[in-house]
């Protein structure tokens, strides 16, 4: 599985804005991948990891329920970069949506947008795609306040879990009515929100940043090919076999061609190699009995020590926390979203509904039986 990215200027944003919450910077990134003097580096991607990573110990530092709509409903326009241009300047909210569906790639792969219409009206769900880091429930809702704040007053926001939640507070900030539960979270749009004409919309700006943006959208395609063909010869390799010059032979290119090519995308090969050695590991621990030393083995690790830190690290939860609850159903983790830094599982269903997300055809150096 391709390590997903997500946009640098929506991760500083966010981290920016957690600051504005009253959150200490340097206790929300201390020890994350990629932070230098606390913040990303302003290059177009970043793994995304290390941003839900944040969100997690956003939620064990503040304790405010609300902080993921009070972080999203206050982002600047810079955080959604040529997508906020393009929403802004189409002609009604209805072609923004469109407009928001075709180029949300563009700012993270950690999501998707999708669309239910009935009689003129529609529904906009957001669905997570699977990470070894999951998606905390303040990250969602810091997603679903930035669009509404973007546009007219929807009808209804639905979020996730928390049925105990207070709903006053949250409607305060959003200004519209909001409801908990949900298996997803969702934004719905009358008619009329939909077909109004947006006051000083300029087609012009509008179709100019178009253009700009199709041109990102092929650039992080033929990337994201790119980290694909690095991952499936990493497989193919197993992680004995597989390093930088390996793998630069099996996908054609020198290595540093490579390098240079990954670092465009926005990640590199030691954060793919271990993406792999982590998607390995959490499947190993949830679907099966394999021993810790047995799987860090098995995986590249030296030392049983040095794969449970590794997890740790990643995950955010030992490898014996992860077996431990390895019995929890994997939907009601994935749809609540309410256990902080917690890995899913991965199941053949996940391969089908996420972007970028498939199963990873376990090479012979992986065998456990």
């Amino acid at each position: 599985m391709a390590a997903l990215t997500v946009a640098s200027c929506w991760s500083n944003a966010i981290l920016d804005g957690l600051e504005r919450q009253g959150l200490e910077r340097t206790r929300l990134t201390l020890g994350v991948r990629g932070i230098v003097d606390g913040r990303f580096p302003d290059t177009s991607r970043i793994e995304l990891s290390p941003t839900r990573t944040i969100w997690g110990r956003a939620r064990l530092l503040s304790g405010d329920p609300l902080l993921g709509v009070k972080v999203g409903s206050a982002l600047p326009i810079h955080a959604t970069n040529v997508i906020a241009v393009i929403t802004a300047h189409s002609p009604t909210f209805g072609e923004a949506i469109q407009r928001l569906l075709r180029y949300q790639t563009l700012l993270s792969e950690g999501g998707q947008f999708t669309t239910q219409s009935t009689q003129g009206a529609v529904q906009m769900l957001y669905k997570p795609n699977w990470d070894t880091v999951s998606m905390d429930v303040l990250h969602t809702d810091a997603i679903i306040a930035c669009f509404v704040a973007s546009g007219p007053k929807p009808t209804l926001v639905q979020l996730v879990g928390r049925p105990d939640a207070d709903q006053a507070s949250f409607t305060q900030i959003l200004k519209c009515d909001v409801c908990f539960g949900a298996r997803y979270a969702s934004i719905d749009y009358d008619a009329k929100a939909l077909n109004a004409i947006r006051s000083g919309a300029d087609r012009s700006l509008c179709d100019i940043n178009i253009a700009y943006a199709e041109t990102l959208l092929g650039t992080l395609r033929r990337m994201d090919a790119l980290c694909q063909r690095v991952q499936a010869a990493i497989a193919k390799l197993g992680p004995g076999a597989a390093n930088i010059e390996s793998v630069a032979r099996e996908v054609a290119c020198s290595p540093r061609t490579l390098q240079r090519r990954l670092s465009s995308a926005g990640t590199s090969f030691s954060a793919l190699f271990e993406a792999y050695r982590m998607g390995e590991a959490l499947i190993m621990l949830s679907e099966t009995d394999v021993g810790l030393s047995r799987i860090g083995h098995l995986l590249g690790y030296s030392e049983a020590s040095t794969f449970s830190r590794a997890v740790s690290q990643w995950c955010g939860l030992t490898p014996r926390q992860i077996r431990k609850q390895r019995n929890t159903e994997v939907a009601g983790i994935r749809d609540t979203h309410l256990t902080l830094g917690r890995p899913l599982p991965r199941t053949p269903s996940d391969a089908a509904g996420a972007s970028r997300t498939r199963l990873v055809k376990r090479p012979r150096s992986l065998s456990i039986v």
